[in-house]
């Protein structure tokens, strides 16, 4: 059997309110993908393929994560008014299994819209 390997990568978008930015990257998680604010600029890597994911409370109370919805959606919409006037992220992800069946996709998140664009598969 052989493993997907993936990689995420992103341009840097200016935030208008880091605040906020971090206490929706609270709610979230995100795979071996890393989200992180270095001051005001918001960056998005890692070697893996960006899965996000949301957090519900489990049997115990604890956090857990929720494997059922559409979680990249649902993040990228409540951060889309979080990115500056004239900025725009946009995360490549590309990947492969054993040299085979390539994929890559791009989205792209901007003050006014959210766009995913497959690049290959």
């Amino acid at each position: 059997m052989a493993d997907f390997m993936g990689v995420t990568a992103c341009n840097p978008a200016k935030v208008t309110d880091t605040k906020a930015v971090k206490d929706l990257v609270s709610k979230y998680v995100f795979g071996e993908v890393t989200v992180e604010l270095e001051g005001d600029l918001l960056w998005v890597y890692g070697y893996d393929w960006l899965d996000v994911r949301g957090l519900k409370p489990g049997e115990d109370g604890e956090l857990e994560v929720d494997y059922d919805g559409d979680w990249m959606d649902e993040f990228f919409e409540a951060l889309r008014p979080l990115i500056a006037e004239g900025s725009k992220l946009e995360i490549g992800c590309v990947g492969n299994e054993k040299c085979r069946y390539v994929s890559a996709m791009k989205a792209t998140v901007t003050r006014d819209e959210v766009k995913y664009e497959t690049l290959g598969t």
